[in-house]
């Protein structure tokens, strides 16, 4: 109608807040920019609660994930366990991801591993490693989507807590079930310093038992 001026557009903060909150409710968008969310930004760390995984020797496995710009990340799991019964084994995924809703879970999203050089994508120590350890790694390692769809990642987009489960067989030989990584610093990762309770470790590299401490939920590594 004349007359009428055109209406303004929107401002730029409540497009972005818009877009955010169509992708988090899964209305068709599949990313969402590192800068416009509130988690898995650049610079966010995340470490699994202590004792809730354990290799089989009774050593605590720390798995931590470190989130870095455009949307790129380095997941390593440490302590894992390695010739002469000692837990200096270690794996590390690395490349960037991508954010998918997941269906019927409006506060979650499926994070997609990519990578541009996928051969370089998985890397661990293999003279740490028993040869039948090596064997299933290497399976993993020689074929580039075995490497990126080695684990299930989702994250809650609430409380920015991050669940992996090791899809691929040759992973589940050292954890079985979902863990939660919960947002941590730097400065507070915990490294190994007992021992679960019936066990006798010793902890990593240091040829030392430590002392032990009962822990009340499951495995998720056999013991």
């Amino acid at each position: 109608l004349s007359g009428l001026a055109p209406a303004p557009p929107p401002a730029a903060g409540g497009a972005k807040a818009a877009r955010a909150k169509a992708a988090l409710e899964g209305a068709g968008v599949e990313e969402l920019a590192q800068a416009e969310r509130s988690f898995l930004r650049a610079g966010s760390v995340y470490q699994n609660p202590y004792m809730c995984i354990w290799n089989s020797c009774g050593v605590p496995v720390p798995a931590v994930m470190r989130m870095l710009e455009n949307d790129h990340y380095v997941l390593k799991v440490n302590n894992l366990d390695s010739k002469n019964q000692d837990s200096i084994g270690w794996i590390e995924l690395s490349g960037y991801v991508d954010l998918q809703p997941v269906p019927d879970a409006p506060h979650r999203m499926s994070v997609i591993l990519r990578s541009d050089d996928p051969s370089n994508a998985f890397t661990y120590d293999d003279k740490v490693f028993s040869r039948g350890a090596n064997f299933c790694l290497s399976c993993i390692k020689r074929v580039s989507t075995a490497v990126l769809s080695a684990f299930q990642i989702e994250v809650d987009t609430r409380t920015d807590i991050v669940t992996v489960k090791p899809k691929s067989a040759p992973l589940r030989m050292f954890w079985t079930t979902p863990v939660a990584l919960e947002p941590t610093s730097e400065e507070q990762l915990w490294k190994p310093h007992s021992i679960k309770e019936g066990h006798s470790g010793p902890l990593p590299g240091t040829g030392t038992t430590g002392h032990t401490e009962p822990f009340e939920g499951g495995a998720l590594v056999a013991a």
